[in-house]
């Protein structure tokens, strides 16, 4: 082989080896976004079935000392059925493999959800919920998916309030839009739990 062969050789060589690398790296990517896309779907997974353990925590609790008033016990059949239904809906997306994206949109009266929502929620005896919903036009989304992120945001509220305080849930017009505010009285977020 003359000096010019082993050239071409070596050239071809780190070709080949930058190929097999690319291929490499390339695999790799793919699957750190198919574990991100995992992790994503598990996380709202979770999510959902905590919120929905939650409710049924509540209304455990509260029937222990409410359970003989038939107006709690009316309350308390209304926020089981919507969490079976909340959960019969969870179980139905996953086996048929429905993506977290698939979005079914419809006519929605914000007020009315949020109201739906907010009673769904257990509160304890020394947080306070308030609703100022306004009568506001419809809007076009997925019902179940406002729902399930009108429900997180009150359940956040409910744990930064340590059970003590105020969540206050808001419905109006504003610029030609239809919002949805939640807020409370908790202790917030630290700077440093924000950054990291």
């Amino acid at each position: 082989y003359t000096q010019e062969d082993l050239d071409l050789l070596t050239t071809l060589g780190e070709q080949a080896a930058s190929a097999t690398a690319t291929v490499q790296l390339s695999e790799r990517l793919a699957q750190a976004r198919a574990f991100e896309a995992f992790n994503r779907l598990s996380s709202f997974i979770i999510h959902d079935l905590k919120n929905s353990v939650s409710a049924l925590s509540m209304l455990t609790q509260n029937a222990r000392t409410h359970f003989d008033d038939p107006q709690f016990r009316v309350g308390a059949l209304g926020t089981l059925t919507r969490t079976v239904e909340r959960m019969q809906k969870l179980v139905g997306r996953l086996s048929t493999r429905q993506a977290a994206s698939e979005l079914e949109f419809e006519s929605v009266l914000l007020d009315e959800l949020a109201r739906d929502t907010a009673a769904s929620i257990s509160m304890g005896p020394a947080l306070h919920l308030t609703l100022a919903l306004d009568s506001v036009s419809s809007v076009r989304g997925d019902g179940d998916a406002i729902q399930r992120v009108i429900q997180n945001l009150i359940t956040n509220a409910v744990e930064a309030t340590d059970g003590v305080g105020t969540v206050t849930v808001r419905v109006c017009s504003q610029d030609d839009m239809v919002a949805c505010a939640v807020t409370d009285t908790g202790c917030g977020m630290t700077e440093e739990f924000v950054r990291t």
